[in-house]
């Protein structure tokens, strides 16, 4: 059955909820999009997603919508979320879901740079920090 199939025929809603893994198992999202308002700041673009009944703040970093998707101002980072904002839904998501929320900040869970990195960009960062760390001292 094709995508567009898929989608007609559960419905928009009822898609937008499913994830996928690689082996084809179906998950629940643990957080879905509360509101389609975004508010753009000096930081990056707020929104909105709900875990059941309680609402959870996140936020796109604006160093993520400006290195890897090109914005420059407010104006753009809004855009370039806009263009993305599925993408980086889901990596709130999975933060939320691995637990790794903010305790001090203006959002529960902040999407940065590394939570939209490829593995292999993750364990290169890891190496090259471990490798310019290792020298230290010596």
């Amino acid at each position: 059955m094709a995508d567009a199939d898929c989608v007609s025929k559960l419905g928009e809603a009822e898609f937008a909820e499913l994830r996928t893994d690689i082996d084809g198992t179906e998950h629940q999202m643990p957080l879905k999009r509360s509101l389609d308002r975004i508010l753009s700041t000096m930081l990056g673009v707020k929104f909105l997603m709900e875990d059941g009944k309680t609402e959870v703040a996140c936020r796109a970093d604006r160093k993520l919508l400006r290195h890897r998707f090109g914005s420059s101002d407010c104006k753009s980072d809004a855009a370039a979320f806009d263009l993305h904002r599925e993408e980086i839904e889901q990596a709130a998501s999975d933060k939320y879901d691995a637990g790794k929320i903010e305790p001090h900040t203006d959002a529960t869970v902040v999407v940065s740079e590394v939570d939209l990195a490829s593995p292999l960009s993750k364990i290169i960062s890891v190496y090259a920090f471990l490798l310019a760390n290792s020298f230290v001292g010596a």
